[in-house]
């Protein structure tokens, strides 16, 4: 196996492209058919009544109505609905309306967050919505004179709620900025717990669901502020 690196290169010389020569569908097309063998007497003939009612039933399936769950119809592996949340204001805030759905249809756990955890969710949420970025760019400026004791790579995540809190309280002119100040407020520390969700097609299990699993799908990476090449 160590010297497969070596001789890939051969191999493309010679074989030229991989889809020219690859396997991969034709076996799944022969363990297709060996999965319907029902009658191993009659190898031919269990295969083509496999075929014959899989081609009526598609046939058939086409002529449904289209409310009807057919092989034709069914929701992609990691479907997720879309969202349409809208403030007390009005405005729909971008953060809230990316399609999403729990793992199972069951309402979770309910747990009570700590006070880092609670923190933590908050600042993350108003650092990735759209509305606030102008408030972050004035956050930028103003944080190095209003907090030197605190490293600049940790300003945003050890201030900025408190901050845009502050902020919006006291420069608040008019409706259209109405939302932001519900989004400013510190968020109920009670929240459902669920052990994996679907967001923008992608699935995430947590790190206790995945324990024991073949497939492990609990770590996600988010690129810091403070990210650079050499990191």
């Amino acid at each position: 196996m160590e010297h497969l690196v070596i001789h890939l290169a051969d191999e493309a010389l010679l074989g030229g492209p991989v889809q020219y020569r690859w396997m991969y569908q034709y076996e799944r097309k022969l363990g297709l058919i060996k999965r319907r063998i029902r009658n191993k007497s009659r190898v031919e003939g269990s295969i083509w009544r496999e075929h014959l009612v899989n081609e009526l039933a598609t046939y058939c399936s086409l002529y449904f109505d289209p409310t009807l769950e057919t092989r034709h119809n069914l929701e992609p592996r990691n479907f997720a609905p879309q969202h349409s949340s809208f403030s007390s204001g009005g405005s729909q805030l971008s953060v809230f309306v990316v399609p999403s759905r729990r793992l199972y249809q069951k309402s979770g756990v309910r747990i009570q967050m700590d006070i880092d955890d609670l923190k933590k969710a908050h600042t993350y949420v108003l650092l990735n919505c759209e509305e606030v970025y102008p408030y972050i760019d004035e956050f930028d400026k103003v944080a190095p004179q209003l907090y030197p004791d605190t490293p600049s790579a940790f300003l945003r995540d050890d201030h900025f709620a408190q901050w845009f809190k502050n902020r919006v309280k006291v420069g608040l002119i008019d409706e259209s900025t109405r939302h932001l100040e519900i989004l400013a407020t510190t968020p109920s520390k009670f929240a459902q717990s669920h052990n994996g969700y679907f967001v923008n097609g992608y699935k995430f299990h947590t790190q206790k669901y995945a324990k024991g699993l073949v497939t492990s799908n609990c770590g996600v990476c988010v690129r810091g502020e403070t990210y650079t090449t050499e990191e």
